[in-house]
């Protein structure tokens, strides 16, 4: 596996997340606008979350998250080709030589 293709592999699960980042954060700023289709109580509920910066938080969380997943499920797909003796598959070469 060449630099060019791990760095490209990075660089899209960075976008990835960011995307669902400003989805996230794009919905929870447009959430007090949809507040009143929900009901009194509910808004009053949801009240105590909104303040100023609650969005970034929200935001850096689910960014946070998406790496988390995506990083998961790439260690899990290393070690099922590691198992099943398939090389150059994922790293795999590194990580066998490294043992």
């Amino acid at each position: 596996m060449n630099s060019r293709s791990v760095q490209k592999s990075k660089v899209g699960r960075v976008g990835i997340a960011a995307v669902a980042a400003m989805i996230a954060c794009a919905g929870w700023c447009a959430l007090p606008l949809l507040l009143p289709l929900v009901g009194a109580g509910a808004a009053a509920g949801l009240a105590r979350w909104f303040g100023p910066g609650a969005e970034l938080f929200v935001g850096s969380g689910v960014f946070v998250s998406v790496l988390v997943v995506m990083a998961l499920r790439s260690r899990a797909r290393r070690r099922r080709a590691l198992q099943r003796g398939e090389a150059g598959c994922c790293g795999a070469d590194a990580l066998q030589e490294a043992r």
